[in-house]
């Protein structure tokens, strides 16, 4: 199928083409049938779009955050295990004897 467009430009350069904007109206539809007796009217509202994206975009900052957090803290483990103890000349409490005093 044969387009009248620039080289170097798709179909999927079109807005509302775009796979992110394919994305977004599949998330909206599956919102929309989470909360099947909110009227089809109260997601046109302006505010209510505008809440709804604050709070999907707060919810995927704190899982990323909580999951960079936990990378940090595997990547932290890995790393310390992989280095080795380094062997203490004495004991300040025994003075390298290994006995209580």
């Amino acid at each position: 199928m044969s387009f009248n467009m620039p080289p170097g430009v798709s179909v999927n350069d079109i807005p509302g083409n775009r796979p992110e904007d394919l994305a977004e109206e599949a998330w909206w539809e599956k919102l929309g049938e989470l909360c099947p007796d909110v009227p089809e009217e109260v997601w046109d509202d302006e505010r209510v779009q505008k809440l709804v994206e604050s709070a999907r975009d707060l919810a995927y900052s704190t899982g990323f955050d909580e999951g960079r957090a936990e990378a940090e803290l595997a990547a932290a483990m890995r790393e310390s295990d992989s280095v080795e103890p380094q062997p203490q000349d004495s004991c300040p409490a025994c003075g390298g004897t290994g006995r209580e005093p």
